[in-house]
């Protein structure tokens, strides 16, 4: 599994701000190596999932993805999962749901 520290830094944000009381979880999770982190994208990487339609928010985590050689990319928010079908990623884009249905039929 491989994950942004983009998307870890708003993992931690949230769980702060909401469940404070677990965010000692999530940093022994963050620590225990249960995945990868990947790497920030480059600059231009970004732009370009931008150019081709994924928001500015979203761009880095796509890039970073793209990058990083993923056989998915798991979101829950149905407006991203739209912006990267829509650049015809090399990855299968789906929900948390649609992943967990995946995984078990194998």
């Amino acid at each position: 599994m491989v994950v942004s520290s983009q998307v870890l830094s708003e993992l931690v944000r949230s769980v702060k701000s909401k469940v404070p009381t677990r965010l000692a979880d999530v940093r022994e999770l963050i620590e225990s190596g249960a995945f990868e982190t990947a790497v920030n994208p480059q600059h231009d990487a970004v732009g370009e999932a931008e150019t081709a339609g994924v928001n500015r928010d979203d761009a880095p985590i796509v890039a970073a993805a793209l990058d990083s050689d993923v056989q998915y990319f798991v979101t829950g928010d149905r407006r991203l999962l739209t912006e990267i079908k829509n650049i015809d990623p090399p990855f299968r884009a789906l929900s948390p749901r649609q992943f967990l249905e995946e995984i078990s039929d194998d």
